[in-house]
């Protein structure tokens, strides 16, 4: 029961964009990680959240190219075209079941591990000013897109890796 505790909180199950250029790191609970109480918490409270300017198209394929038994995880985009979240395993490919799906679960931390990250609570650096100005852009654009259109240019910025199309 420890070790599945531990597993619980301690394990990224998740990353979330919550826009704005923040993000959040998600334990399987879908609490913020190392969290392990029952507890209602807000996603956007910055003690939990951070800048990164390395998730990238590039970084997302890296992950979702890590497969576990032929397996393509997905991104999963919320309906306002902004925040979308990615998982790193699932029931089916948790690390708890084999060594292969260890395995795997430890070269996608790898890669995360690997990129610079700024805890939103030490101020906000330059680059996160653009990302504000293209989002709102999608928030208000001129003429009205539905939530389908945001949903579609977000996917395409993604897709190429060039968020400067979208504006």
């Amino acid at each position: 029961m420890i070790r599945s505790n531990i597993r619980n909180s301690s394990f990224i199950y998740c990353i979330e964009y919550r826009g704005e250029g923040r993000w959040i790191l998600l334990n399987r609970a879908y609490k913020p990680l190392g969290v392990t109480s029952r507890e209602w918490y807000d996603y956007d409270d910055p003690q939990y959240n951070f800048y990164s300017d390395e998730i990238t198209k590039i970084v997302i394929d890296k992950l979702i190219n890590v497969k576990t038994n032929g397996e393509k995880e997905e991104v999963h985009y919320f309906d306002d075209g902004i925040r979308f979240s990615f998982y790193l395993y699932d029931d089916g490919t948790s690390p708890a079941v084999s060594k292969e799906n260890m395995d795997v679960y430890l070269k996608k931390l790898g890669i995360i591990l690997n990129l610079n990250m700024y805890p939103v609570t030490e101020g906000v650096p330059n680059f996160v000013h653009t990302i504000k100005m293209k989002e709102e852009k999608l928030r208000n654009p001129t003429p009205k897109l539905t939530a389908a259109d945001k949903k579609r240019l977000i996917k395409e910025a993604i897709a190429t890796g060039n968020f400067d199309n979208l504006y």
